[in-house]
């Protein structure tokens, strides 16, 4: 069974909403509406050089021929999605701190869970996506 779009969700609450009926009639008369087939393009496993899909039909003649058929959809591929590093800001400052002095570091801090207090760093942060990163300055 697939995962219905935020579309559809959204016109079915407002089917539910809009009728009187019980709630099997209102997904009947909702689900009427649907087209009879749904597809979504694995991305993933497009070359990377594609930057759309087509659908087509082609009809098969009982001869095995294959006559002209129709395209029932077109797709274009999504932009990509950049997520950045959790920690890009703060290294940003890092590398400008490391172009004044040997020893960037000392000028940052980093949350200690167990304490609930900021630890001065001794050496090169790690980046770790989970822990929290402080600049001080000098």
């Amino acid at each position: 069974m697939a995962v219905l779009s935020e579309e559809q969700m959204h016109d079915l609450r407002e089917t539910i909403q809009n009728n009187d009926g019980s709630i099997l009639y209102c997904i009947n008369k909702w689900n009427e509406k649907q087209p009879s087939t749904q597809f979504e393009p694995d991305w993933s496993r497009a070359p990377k050089s594609a930057v759309g899909a087509s659908v087509s039909l082609t009809w098969v003649t009982e001869t095995g021929y294959n006559t002209l058929g129709y395209t029932l959809a077109n797709y274009d591929r999504p932009a990509p999605v950049i997520t950045p590093h959790p920690h890009a800001e703060i290294m940003a400052k890092y590398a400008e701190v490391a172009t004044r002095r040997v020893d960037p570091w000392m000028e940052f801090e980093r949350y200690n869970y167990l304490t609930g207090s900021w630890d001065r760093l001794d050496d090169h942060p790690s980046w770790r996506p989970n822990a929290i990163y402080h600049y001080f300055g000098e």
